[in-house]
């Protein structure tokens, strides 16, 4: 099964989200689900209960709550963090279009993978 995302509130750029779309990734937004202001853990439970994988830039709460759930024994769909931040929307829809080629949704069931190039090479 094709990855299917959530973009977090600091993903929600108008520009990722139509790159994405072009590029055939299945995205939804925390905008356009009403989760604007939300805890990160009501956007990793959301995006769990609509079986997508949430892309986000906040690689240290996401970390905690991926390992709290994985403490706890509860699941998730995964989690896809941004490595580096001012990374263009269109060079972050390549990163995802990568990761979407390489894992489905069920490779990324209860994962966290960083995304990005190191800096020299963006």
């Amino acid at each position: 099964m094709q990855l299917s995302l959530y973009l977090d509130e600091n993903r929600s750029d108008g520009r990722l989200r139509r790159a994405l779309r072009k590029a055939g990734i299945d995205v939804v937004t925390a905008f356009e689900l009403g989760m604007i202001g939300r805890s990160d853990d009501d956007h990793l439970e959301r995006a769990a209960s609509l079986g997508r994988v949430v892309y986000t830039a906040d690689a240290k709460d996401f970390f905690r709550i991926h390992t709290e759930y994985m403490n706890l024994g509860r699941h998730h769909a995964g989690i896809a963090i941004a490595a580096h931040r001012g990374v263009s929307p269109e060079r972050q829809a390549q990163q995802i279009v990568r990761l979407a080629a390489r894992l489905s949704a069920d490779d990324m069931r209860d994962r966290l993978e960083f995304l990005g190039d190191s800096p020299a090479q963006e």
